[in-house]
């Protein structure tokens, strides 16, 4: 019930080659499914390794060879030297973390040697933000922490990338606004969800990971 037949219409207008972004993804998991079997089979080489899709795809094809296919890959999306794979880009993210927390400190630096010298408390120092409703807690006003250009995201263990994905969403949207999402978890009444949100503070401070919390 409820279904209406169409006739007469052109299937080219709801068939035909999907994009390149979207061939990239089945491409990679496609690769990452043949990873997969070599690890369960224990024929995965050493040489194989990472805690990023990238790094992991990277490895495997310069172990077996940059023009090797898997044998159960659709011809819609099979590769080959006219319609190469192109490898993602591999983006450091440990590296840019750690450069944006050499630039917070330089910052910090010149507002420390700024107070200094006019004899002002950092107490009472003030930095110019955009004015946000504020939200009182009943703990210490949450530490501003870093800002992160890259999402944070965890490593992989265990089969864990269903509570990998949820948790990754959750302190994205939490440092969207620390105060008020902070705020927000602590009113849901679950205790697991409290103690998440008081892991992400101290993961936003580097004083636990993640993948700990």
């Amino acid at each position: 019930m409820g279904t209406l037949i169409l006739q007469g219409f052109d299937p080219r207008k709801i068939t035909g080659k999907c994009s390149g972004a979207l061939r990239q993804e089945f491409r990679e998991l496609e690769i990452l499914d043949d990873i997969t079997k070599y690890r369960y089979e224990g024929k995965l080489s050493l040489k194989v390794y990472g805690n990023i899709r990238n790094t992991l795809i990277k490895t495997f094809r310069e172990w077996k060879g940059q023009q090797y296919i898997p044998n159960k890959v659709h011809s819609a999306i099979r590769w080959s030297k006219h319609d190469p794979l192109l490898e993602s880009e591999i983006i450091d993210i440990k590296l840019i973390q750690d450069s944006i927390n050499v630039e917070n400190k330089k910052k910090r630096k010149i507002v420390d040697n700024i107070s200094s010298t006019l004899n002002i408390s950092l107490a009472t120092a003030e930095i110019v933000e955009p004015k946000v409703k504020k939200v009182c807690l009943s703990r210490a006003s949450i530490e501003s922490g870093n800002h992160y250009l890259i999402p944070r995201g965890m490593i992989w263990s265990n089969n864990s990338c269903a509570y990998d994905s949820v948790f990754t969403v959750l302190f994205s949207i939490w440092c969207g606004n620390k105060n008020l999402w902070h705020f927000n978890f602590q009113e849901i009444d679950n205790p697991f969800i409290k103690a998440l949100a008081n892991g992400f503070i101290d993961a936003n401070n580097n004083r636990k990971t993640l993948e700990a919390i």
